[in-house]
């Protein structure tokens, strides 16, 4: 068990080489056959040059701890083969954002997102 900011890692798993040719990567909570939570990377983002990370728990699931473990478990999987990790959430999500802070994660940036429509 391995601790990263004021969070303990409780999510378990076996250490694997990522492959080269692999973006996308999962942690999961899996609670009675159901994934109650899930952690993901798509890809690594130039910008901050860094693996982009987010989370996403099951509302009836939510303050119990598995969305914290899974941060930290995935953030600790891409540390350890030297990739620099960025916690990714909407600006407005209280809840993301105080669990990017007890996982380690210190605010860098806010992202505007905008649209452009073609007109028929």
């Amino acid at each position: 068990i391995k601790s990263i900011g004021n969070y303990v890692n409780l999510t378990e798993y076996e250490l694997e080489p990522i492959p080269e040719e692999s973006e996308e990567c999962y942690f999961v909570t899996v609670i009675d056959g159901k994934v109650v939570s899930v952690c993901e990377t798509n890809a690594e983002d130039a910008f901050v040059g860094a693996k982009e990370i987010n989370v996403y728990t099951a509302p009836e699931y939510r303050g119990m701890g598995y969305g914290a473990s899974n941060v930290t478990a995935m953030t600790e999987y891409y540390l350890l083969f030297g990739y620099n990790v960025a916690y990714t959430c909407q600006n407005d999500n209280k809840a993301s954002i105080a669990l990017a802070a007890r996982c380690g994660y210190k605010k860098i940036a806010e992202t505007y997102y905008f649209i452009c429509y073609k007109e028929d």
